[in-house]
């Protein structure tokens, strides 16, 4: 999901299984506009090149096709949807 919100998302934190830090200046609106904009072009994250090393087979792969194997089995494509389409809260501290 932090690969197909990099437009939303804060990009100095590291996501987690668990969540993405968004922008500090992000508005509901722009919160809106970037899921609305998601529709069916979900995008596998970037891969370290290191997260091949335990592919059973990564000394035969091309490299390429290795990081997006582990990209592949990393995505959760059948959840993004229903969880961009959760309700959203925001709240200002200041």
């Amino acid at each position: 999901m932090a690969a197909t919100l990099q437009s939303v998302t804060d990009p100095l934190q590291r996501p987690t299984d668990s969540w993405l830090r968004l922008r500090e200046n992000l508005t509901p609106a722009d919160w809106r506009a970037a899921r609305e904009n998601v529709g069916e072009n979900l995008v596998l994250a970037d891969m370290d090149r290191r997260a091949v090393r335990g592919l059973k087979f990564s000394a035969a792969l091309p490299e390429r096709l290795a990081v997006a194997t582990v990209a592949a089995r990393l995505a959760d494509f059948e959840s993004a949807p229903s969880v961009l389409g959760e309700s959203a809260r925001f709240q200002y501290d200041g």
